[in-house]
């Protein structure tokens, strides 16, 4: 729910790591020890019953919290997948903010980076904002992309890690792999690889990588709490999540439907 929907992030983060920065991106340091969401703030499997996931928004008024249903989530997905996999085509007129070459422009991306990929990559470029803005990442960490769609922000961080590191991309949209892996052979890039996988379930070791950056992705994941839980549970010691994301404004819709029918707007 691009625009109607946001776990209590902000609240939970300030409580039990240290915010960088918050404003529409935020990013965060795990703290010397090993860090748990689910230990801090109450396991998130508790919180389902029978067919039932919890959601807790938050918005000016306060927290709202809100029951979907097994059918909700099967609707949530195949709405993304249909979405997406439109994008995977092209992003140009799927969105309501700059995509492309221009949208990486707009977001000042670094460039000298943006200037080595060729227009089909760069035209595949569909994020809401710029992680690579709120702290370095250096020549090689290992670095993990949660929703990375066509792989623009994968590649860059290939690019920044070097030879040394390596970069994961992943994706829940099989054709939003596809144009990653196109893009990456167009780059001949060694250090990064893409694979199927959601961010409520990485399938990776604890305490894997240096960095996770997410672009305009959170905000679709409907377990939001376990999505953090397991971006805390892969990230190293003193590693860091770089997000960028999209947060409600105004007035939130009191129909619980009609903010399901607009999840993937």
């Amino acid at each position: 729910m691009r625009e109607d929907s946001h776990l209590a992030l902000e609240t939970t983060l300030r409580k039990n790591y240290q915010i960088i920065k918050m404003f529409g991106q935020v990013a965060i340091r795990t703290g010397r020890g090993k860090n748990n969401l689910s230990r801090l703030s109450g396991d998130a499997s508790g919180e389902r019953r029978g067919a039932f996931s919890s959601i807790q928004l938050i918005h000016k008024g306060g927290i709202l919290d809100f029951q979907v249903t097994k059918e909700d989530l099967i609707k949530i997905q195949t709405g993304i997948h249909e979405k997406y996999s439109k994008v995977a085509v092209s992003p140009e007129g799927q969105f309501k903010y700059p995509t492309g070459r221009n949208g990486l422009e707009v977001l000042n991306y670094e460039k000298t980076l943006i200037g080595k990929l060729p227009d089909a990559v760069a035209a595949s470029y569909c994020g809401v904002g710029n992680p690579f803005s709120l702290g370095k990442i250096d020549q090689g960490d290992q670095v993990l992309d949660i929703g990375c769609g066509a792989g623009v922000d994968t590649i860059i961080a290939a690019m920044i890690v070097g030879p040394k590191g390596s970069v994961v991309g992943m994706d829940i949209v099989p054709e939003m792999i596809a144009r990653a892996e196109s893009n990456r052979l167009m780059m001949d890039l060694d250090n990064v690889n893409f694979q199927k996988a959601s961010g409520e379930s990485l399938p990776f070791a604890d305490d894997t990588f240096d960095v996770v950056i997410s672009n305009g992705v959170i905000n679709l994941i409907p377990d939001k709490e376990t999505a953090l839980s397991e971006i805390i549970r892969v990230l190293k010691p003193a590693g860091r999540l770089m997000m960028a994301d999209q947060i409600a404004a105004g007035n939130i819709q009191n129909d619980i439907k009609a903010r399901l029918s607009n999840w993937f707007q």
